[in-house]
């Protein structure tokens, strides 16, 4: 079954891409392929991240999770880091 160029992808693409290494973005329905991040955002990302943990922890608000990790917005716009799958509860 051949698929049209003005198809909308949903997070199932994603998910059948599975194991590849790759990182996937999916924006309203658009498959695109994204670059690792640089030296400079992981050190932002990384005090960022400290920042958001030492607030969460003192109090008692929940967890900071780092990348990757699926999140989904919504069936057509979801981002996958290109790890391991977990399962969602």
């Amino acid at each position: 079954m051949s698929q049209g160029l003005n198809r909308k992808f949903d997070y199932s693409d994603i998910v059948a891409r599975d194991g590849n290494g790759k990182r996937y973005e999916l924006v309203d329905g658009e498959l695109l392929v994204i670059p690792a991040p640089g030296p400079i955002h992981q050190r932002v990302s990384r005090r960022l991240q400290r920042q958001l943990e030492d607030y969460f922890h003192e109090r008692n608000l929940g967890e900071v999770f780092d990348a990757p990790l699926d999140v989904i917005l919504t069936f057509t716009t979801s981002t996958f880091g290109g790890g391991k799958r977990g399962t969602w509860t």
